[in-house]
């Protein structure tokens, strides 16, 4: 076999030409690569080979990728004969493929450590475990006197300290409450919701052998029975665990995983639950959970019935239903710093018991890829995902950037993930996620492998030396600028009160009046100045403008792109999905839902059904927030009307209330 180190070089550079359509500097780099490999059946080799065929489809000489596909059709690996005989067909009949890029990964995994046991340093990037665990009690305690203080305040001083002390009585019942039935609330919300069947060891040994033996060594180590083991029949992967006491926790996976990790990859997953059980962090997470699961519990049961009631019966449900759904979400977001904390953890605690961080690397992009293509395919959402975002591997809301990995080259994965260490806004937002975001979390798995002296993997040691349009100082400049921008209502709104107190005249009523003009003038401001206050950057495609990491949530990037739109269905109860994709990746579009009450009434799905599934142009702006996300302004097809999106509507709108608002005041 040739030596990686050698090739890698060549292959990477020559793959990366493919990519930028270069397609004859990729045709003599591929080239050379496969001269001076000998063996035929390397892995290298036959990766060469493949790009290669795809390199002289995209010069036109079909006859020498044909003659590549008829010499890979014989090759013993079944994934990459499949694939020779799908392209050989389609250039046999000189169409375009739908899916080009689509070959299997051939390439060398990264090295795991030849002991099991292993230790790493962990670097200081999460607080201690008293810290995390003192902001996961006393933050419900804070909520719960806040809004009863809110109340009390509003009523008078005499119901303030009665409501205080309310408050927070209620908050202790509801936390003690969970401390006690919180095993039993979501072993049944398992049964109920999910259908989550029972298992033995052997079901999880007949896909990962690993994974079994790693579960009964730690357990007799640590003294522990073997966590319960369920299995939810889905698709979409998900692996998390729960439980009071670690005598009585669950660590429940999901058919997903099954289908897309490999032996050593779902073993580092069941490794990762088990530091969370046995450090005692599915017991937090299960106590400052349990009373959000109730209200989640009682949506879903709404939702159920408002499907079986007909008429007006429907509309006066949605009342509790929304009710239950909005105090979940204010459990959920109490409980984002401690989940978001308590990952780094759990990712050590794996790679110390197995020395295999380069498995949990794959792990996390093969998840983050399937978890967004199996929502896009999916008939109907999976509760599952929301409800027990905190409890997840990962954050299902933010894993959309490596959507399509298996396809992208190294360099472009690592690309894909440098927003999550060097673009500034990325500290500034992550507050909003519930893991930490995937980019710092495969760099400091990648810190792991160099510790133990093994080769990275996607080539991330060389992550931190990424090219950029701005040096750190400009990038910083550029942040205050955007930081301005994304603050100009609040801004207006506080110079507005605070000239309108110093012209002494009727005080009251001139603060009022100076607070919704400033707020007017600033909320207008932001929204032409996002509107118009683009980056100038590379936008060819989606995967080109995806890989820059000076993309921004305030600026966006304008870009003019022709492709495919596709809705899906979301979690009940929330507006459809809507793609957008290219022959490159997919991005998510934001769709300005509340057009289907102005003229003509129409629902969105009515009004962007001609161009679903067709070729068509879109207009719009990208900007990047935890995930990227196209804001559409424009979608034409040939021989179909010009679909407008007016996504700039409601915030004109609202600017233009406070300043008539602002007018009339007396």
């Amino acid at each position: 076999m040739s030596n990686p180190a050698d090739i890698l070089p060549l292959l990477d550079r020559g793959l990366a030409a493919l990519q930028r359509q270069d397609y004859r500097q990729a045709i003599a780099d591929l080239t050379t690569c496969c001269h001076q490999i000998v063996d035929a059946q390397d892995p290298y080799f036959v990766k060469a080979q493949m790009a290669l065929a795809r390199a002289y489809r995209g010069l036109g000489d079909t006859q020498a990728a044909i003659e590549l596909c008829q010499t890979l059709i014989n090759h013993p690996d079944r994934e990459v004969n499949q694939w020779a005989w799908s392209l050989l067909a389609l250039l046999d009949q000189g169409e375009a493929p739908a899916d080009l890029d689509a070959m299997p990964t051939t390439e060398f995994k990264a090295q795991r450590a030849d002991k099991n046991r292993v230790h790493v340093s962990l670097p200081r990037v999460a607080d201690s475990y008293f810290f995390v665990l003192l902001m996961a009690i006393l933050t419900p305690l804070l909520l719960g006197a806040l809004l009863t203080m809110g109340i009390g305040w509003i009523l008078g001083q005499k119901a303030f300290l009665p409501l205080l002390y309310l408050g927070l009585g209620v908050t202790f019942l509801l936390n003690g409450s969970a401390l006690l039935f919180s095993n039993i609330l979501m072993d049944w919300q398992q049964r109920h919701f999910y259908q989550t069947q029972w298992i033995n060891l052997g079901e999880v040994q007949k896909y990962s052998p690993e994974a079994g033996e790693l579960l009964l060594r730690i357990c007799r180590r640590r003294n522990i029975k073997l966590p319960r083991l369920g299995f939810i029949d889905d698709r979409r992967p998900m692996i998390f665990s729960y439980g009071i006491f670690r005598q009585q926790s669950r660590l429940i996976v999901s058919k997903g995983v099954f289908r897309y990790l490999d032996n050593e990859e779902i073993a580092l997953l069941y490794a990762h639950e088990l530091g969370h059980i046995l450090s005692a962090d599915s017991m937090l997470m299960t106590f400052v959970s349990a009373w959000g699961q109730v209200f989640y519990s009682g949506y879903g049961l709404l939702y159920q019935v408002i499907q079986k009631v007909p008429g007006p019966g429907a509309w006066l449900l949605l009342i509790p239903t929304s009710l239950c759904y909005g105090l979940f979400q204010i459990n959920q977001a109490c409980n984002l710093y401690f989940s978001r904390s308590r990952e780094y953890y759990a990712d050590h605690f794996a790679v110390e018991h197995t020395g295999n961080p380069n498995a949990l690397v794959r792990a996390l992009v093969k998840l983050s890829k399937a978890i967004v293509k199996q929502e896009r395919q999916a008939e109907k959402p999976a509760l599952f995902l929301e409800a027990l975002r905190n409890f997840g591997i990962y954050d299902p809301l933010t894993t959309g950037t490596c959507e399509r990995a298996n396809r992208f080259v190294p360099q472009t994965i690592y690309r894909l993930l440098a927003w999550d260490w060097s673009n500034p806004w990325h500290s500034l937002l992550a507050w909003r996620s519930s893991h930490p975001l995937l980019g710092k979390r495969v760099l400091l798995l990648t810190h792991y492998a160099e510790q133990l002296g093994l080769n990275t993997e996607y080539h991330l040691a060389s992550a931190y030396y990424l090219p950029s349009e701005l040096k750190p100082p400009q990038r910083y400049q550029r942040l205050t600028g955007e930081i301005f921008i994304a603050n100009l209502p609040i801004l207006g709104a506080v110079l507005g009160s605070g000239l309108a107190l110093l012209s002494g005249v009727k005080a009251t009523m001139a603060w009022n009046q100076g607070l919704l003009l400033g707020l007017g003038l600033g909320l207008l401001s932001q929204s032409l100045l996002r509107r118009f206050l683009s980056l100038s950057l590379s936008a060819k495609d989606i995967l080109t403008l995806l890989s820059e990491p000076a993309l921004s949530p305030v600026q966006g990037t304008n870009i003019q792109w022709q492709g495919k739109l596709r809705l899906r269905q979301s979690v009940p109860g929330k507006w459809p999905k809507l793609y957008f994709h290219d022959r490159t990746a997919v991005i998510p579009v934001r769709y300005p839902y509340w057009l289907h009450w102005q003229f003509p009434f129409r629902s969105p799905v009515k009004v962007l059904e001609p161009f679903l599934e067709h070729t068509c142009t879109v207009t719009g702006q990208v900007q990047r927030g935890l995930v990227p996300y196209l804001t559409l302004y424009r979608v034409t097809a040939k021989e179909k009307p010009t679909v407008h999106s007016y996504a700039a509507w409601p915030a004109y709108g609202l600017s233009l209330v406070f300043l008539v608002l602002a007018y009339y005041w007396r």
